[in-house]
């Protein structure tokens, strides 16, 4: 199974860079950024709507429009995300992941810890990207939580879900 990493982890300051944003406002070492935010942070883009920097508690909070892509190409999308713990650790709501390989996998919430370790809930995944009809997939795997570490997956109660009103004869 092919996956994205989601690590974030960032070492120094200076790995976070300001590209653009509509409004930005910096006091008390925390920088406000709004509208058209477009932030590099170590080998990842991540543009959104809003976006705070927390210099001090080194931890970063997005929301609106969220979409981070690395430099494999890989695009994590969210409604929000929080990076905390030196920017090391966070969390992302409504996270979908579309891999360089076109494989794509969604979860309510995903939880992050450092570079190797992750644990997403109600997850779909599909590595399928050919296996379309229209606008759905055909079939795709559901599991109640999906977690890696140390490069080995888990997919918990998985489930294989055809969609049932397609007439696969017409697809292949």
């Amino acid at each position: 199974i092919s996956y994205a990493s989601i690590n974030f982890v960032i070492e120094k300051d200076s790995d976070i860079e300001l590209i653009s944003a509509d409004n930005s406002e910096y006091g008390n070492n925390t920088i406000h950024m709004s509208h058209n935010v477009k932030l590099r942070y170590g080998d990842k883009i991540i543009k959104c709507d809003k976006l705070t920097v927390d210099l001090s508690k080194k931890s970063i909070e997005a929301t609106g429009n969220i979409n981070i892509e690395d430099e494999n190409g890989n695009i994590v999308s969210a409604d929000n995300i929080n990076i905390k713990n030196k920017f090391h650790d966070g969390s992302l709501n409504n996270a979908m992941i579309s891999m360089e390989d076109k494989s794509y996998m969604k979860s309510s919430h995903a939880e992050f810890i450092g570079n190797d370790e992750y644990a997403m809930n109600d997850v779909e995944y599909s590595p399928c990207y050919k296996c379309h009809f229209g606008d759905r997939l055909t079939w795709k795997i559901r599991s109640d939580k999906v977690t890696q570490k140390d490069g080995e997956i888990c997919f918990k109660n998985a489930k294989l879900d055809f969609t049932s009103d397609i007439d696969y004869k017409k697809i292949i």
